[in-house]
């Protein structure tokens, strides 16, 4: 299986689990002449995705109408559950909550999609705020 399918049949096994999940997205310029200040993360939810261009970028909607898009070959993707680590210090927001109104997170599960893509030097960190059941 060639790195585009990987890539793709990656995103189609994990991302339908977060539809309407709350979602930070922070895109962080690693190019060299990058502007010192990284951009304020993007607080939405995740109304439906989708694959786009055979399988090379993935759309993550907000609403029937806006999305951003994000490569999803010639990248190194990475996820991690970060439910653990933020039920043990349970007194501090972590940083990627402070914006968040009504943070529950002794009830929440957070995972952390972090796509690197190399030919544009960004990296896509996408933090999923799911409440447990």
């Amino acid at each position: 299986m060639n790195a585009e399918k990987q890539a793709g049949s990656f995103l189609q096994k994990i991302l339908p689990d977060f539809v309407n999940c709350a979602m930070e997205i922070q895109i962080i310029d690693v190019a060299e002449d990058a502007e010192k200040e990284v951009a304020p993360p993007i607080h939405r939810h995740l109304a439906k995705w989708e694959l786009i261009e055979n399988d090379t970028m993935v759309r993550l909607y907000f609403n029937s109408c806006q999305f951003i898009a994000i490569p999803a070959v010639g990248v190194g993707i990475s996820l991690k559950q970060l439910a653990a680590q933020v039920q043990q210090n349970n007194q501090e927001k972590p940083e990627c909550c402070k914006d968040w109104e009504n943070d529950q997170r002794n009830d929440e599960q957070h995972t952390m999609l972090q796509i690197n893509d190399s030919e544009r030097q960004l990296i896509y960190q996408i933090m999923f705020h799911r409440p447990t059941v």
